[in-house]
């Protein structure tokens, strides 16, 4: 009866157009059109082109995904915006936001990147200028202007930054930002860390979550159990339109497989069809306003 019931729900999550709202894609480092950073080349043993994405997406039922610019590729969206425009059906850009050079640079490459398709940005700490914090100027500078585009802004961001989170998110409360994999929160051990997050989620309200690649979350092999009881909660203290499903391909791939990701998301106890809507398809919808 249970299988049944998760093929049902499954089912109408195929029917209702889910969204991915966190995975990325690169083709090989020697391809003729796209070259990787010479810093960051891509994995050789992990296919991440897009017709492969593709192909595993309609395996599973996904309808569109949100192609977030991978370091592979650093600064240079040519890849990733030639996507977006050649399967606009398919396909949304998040960008990586150019916080490495200062406030002003990071205003205009974004209102570049917007102008060229893309719909939202992407901090991540590892980049900023050298002695500056998550609350410094550049990402103070990267929310305002967020605001002023109106698209979202999403953190990659661990426990050790949620504090530099909080303060930077008291500097724009009226811009969208998504938090990305639970914050890094695991639900062994780390429980404090979760609350501190729920903190967070709680006190701006216009922060939403990805729960997306459970993988790095879990102490637990698939299907992630110990992950069961945290999107309960959330559910219950933020609401699931404040959540957002995401498999973090090609990754997941060396993990439980795109489709089993889906699967998972798709068939979490407790939560009602609604909620399962929202997660899926709904939030990412409107965040990205697809």
């Amino acid at each position: 009866m249970l299988a049944v019931r998760r093929l049902r729900s499954i089912a109408k999550m195929v029917s209702n157009a889910v969204v991915d709202s966190h995975l990325h894609v690169w083709r090989k480092a020697n391809d003729a059109e796209f070259r990787p950073h010479p810093d960051h080349p891509p994995p050789e043993n992990i296919q991440g082109d897009e017709d492969f994405l593709l192909s595993e997406m309609d395996n599973a039922g996904v309808q569109t995904a949100v192609l977030v610019q991978p370091i592979v590729y650093k600064f240079d969206h040519a890849y990733i915006g030639s996507l977006i425009k050649s399967k606009p059906a398919r396909f949304v850009g998040m960008a990586l936001a150019n916080t490495s050079s200062g406030p002003d640079v990071a205003q205009q490459q974004m209102e570049a990147i917007v102008a060229d398709g893309f719909r939202g940005v992407r901090v991540n700490p590892n980049l900023l200028t050298e002695g500056e914090t998550l609350s410094g100027p550049t990402t103070r500078a990267v929310l305002r202007t967020a605001a002023k585009l109106d698209i979202p802004v999403a953190m990659f961001v661990q426990p050790v930054h949620f504090q530099d989170l909080k303060d930077v998110l008291a500097t724009s409360p009226q811009t969208k930002v998504i938090i990305d994999h639970f914050g890094f929160c695991r639900p062994v051990g780390d429980d404090d860390h979760f609350q501190i997050l729920l903190n967070i989620l709680e006190q701006f309200p216009n922060t939403f979550l990805k729960t997306s690649a459970f993988f790095r979350c879990s102490n637990e092999p698939y299907p992630y159990k110990d992950m069961y009881p945290w999107m309960n909660v959330l559910v219950e203290k933020i609401g699931a339109d404040r959540m957002m499903w995401g498999s973090d391909f090609p990754w997941v791939l060396e993990q439980c497989g795109y489709k089993e990701a889906f699967d998972f998301a798709a068939s979490i106890p407790g939560l009602s069809e609604e909620d399962r809507v929202k997660i899926l398809r709904g939030t990412s919808s409107t965040v990205f306003n697809l």
